[in-house]
């Protein structure tokens, strides 16, 4: 019963809770608490240089950073699927918006 009071009262709150059970918001924000983000240092340089050159190239990091661009690739792919890094543009005029973590 106290179930449908959390999602009553939160509906009057703000009328998209009506449509979402509080144990899948809650289950939303504890995943997101205990996943956490972790970054290893090539990571971190990664982003790093990308905040401090947002038009830096991957063959530029290849260079910079010493690994291979496959690696740069991957580690690149990785951080987007995780929000942290985002491609604003295109290929030649676009740059990298590092997301605060």
């Amino acid at each position: 019963m106290s179930r449908l009071w959390q999602t009553l009262i939160l509906s009057h709150w703000k009328p998209i809770f009506i449509h979402l059970p509080i144990e899948f918001m809650l289950m939303m924000i504890l995943s997101a608490l205990n996943d956490g983000v972790k970054l290893d240092t090539q990571d971190r340089l990664i982003l790093q240089l990308l905040t401090k050159h947002p038009h830096i190239t991957q063959n530029e990091l290849v260079s910079k950073i010493g690994k291979s661009k496959s690696t740069i690739e991957r580690r690149m792919r990785r951080l987007k699927q995780q929000g942290i890094l985002i491609r604003v543009g295109g290929d030649k005029t676009g740059y990298w918006q590092v997301n605060k973590l």
